[in-house]
């Protein structure tokens, strides 16, 4: 597709920034591609999605199970 996603690596960790949540699953979803054909691994049991906002920011709402914003649940699938 030639989309440039840029992926923060440290150690065996992987941080995909982005604007939005859709952005967010169109870059997921490049980088396990990547990984597939790179036969790397993704441990989804452990990832998770934060939102970085400001803390008045009331539409930001963390639950155990997830993050919502404006009411909607973030859902990024791997």
């Amino acid at each position: 597709m030639g989309m440039m996603v840029s992926i923060i690596l440290y150690a065996d960790d992987a941080a995909i920034p982005a604007d939005s949540a859709e952005d967010l699953q169109l870059a997921a979803t490049l980088f396990e591609e990547f990984c597939s054909d790179s036969r790397l691994s993704i441990s989804s049991p452990t990832s998770f999605v934060t939102v970085f906002h400001n803390a008045s920011d009331q539409r930001v709402i963390y639950q155990e199970d997830g993050v919502s914003v404006d009411g909607v649940k973030a859902e990024i699938k791997v």
